[in-house]
């Protein structure tokens, strides 16, 4: 096996470094009963200094129950769409395989069928020797908000 098919190797995977960072993050914005509102994961977001747009896409994405709320499943996935952005990965139209299946701590490789609650899409496993973002699909339309409270015309400027 090449070292691009390890699971480090792979972008999408959110390795157990990752996740406890994630963790941190979502217990510092004070869950109710396991459960962030939209207004919570809001300003937090926005330090990304991400477009309201973007993060509306990956709200979309990562809010796999569509219920405007987040678990830490759908923190950790948010967190790593925006760090994949950051580092000038375009957002999938649809959850890469690998991304779910390390949040149950399997890699396609290990036949890891689980994936969080809600119905997802789930695109094509990506080649291990080119480990690239999938294509965009369609994009939202701008004036429907997906984070309760962020409108697509920011007024606030967050400086990381």
């Amino acid at each position: 096996m090449s070292a691009a098919g390890t699971p480090s190797a792979d972008p999408w995977v959110i390795v157990p470094r990752e996740r406890l960072k994630y963790e941190e993050h979502f217990k510092s914005l004070k869950p109710n009963n396991g459960i962030i509102t939209g207004e919570q994961a809001k300003g937090f977001f926005l330090q990304s200094s991400l477009p309201p747009l973007i993060l509306g896409q990956i709200w979309a994405l990562a809010d796999t129950d569509s219920d405007g709320k987040m678990n830490i499943d759908e923190f950790s996935i948010a967190c790593k769409l925006i760090n994949l952005k950051l580092r000038g990965y375009e957002i999938p139209a649809l959850l890469p395989p690998s991304l779910l299946a390390s949040l149950k701590g399997l890699t396609p490789l290990q036949g890891g069928t689980g994936t969080p609650t809600g119905q997802i899409g789930v695109q094509g496993s990506l080649p291990p020797s080119r480990p690239e973002p999938p294509k965009v699909g369609p994009v939202l339309p701008a004036t429907a908000p997906l984070i309760p409270g962020l409108s697509a015309h920011p007024t606030l400027n967050v400086n990381p």
